[in-house]
């Protein structure tokens, strides 16, 4: 899935996710930022329950 953003200046994440609407389709654009929002929210999930566990090893040695 090929997206284009040729403005300059958008560093922003809303304001590029909203630049990414106007150079693409808008399904493409919304179904990608989906796909990014379910990878952050498993990753970060992993995540909690990675350094929980490290946190309880650490606390009981």
């Amino acid at each position: 899935m090929l997206l284009t953003h040729n403005a300059t200046g958008t560093a922003t994440p809303i304001l590029g996710l909203a630049v990414m609407y106007s150079f693409n389709d808008s399904v493409k654009v919304t179904i990608t930022a989906g796909i990014c929002a379910v990878v952050g929210a498993g990753v970060g999930f992993l995540g909690s329950i990675v350094f929980r566990i490290k946190r309880l090893e650490l606390f009981h040695k």
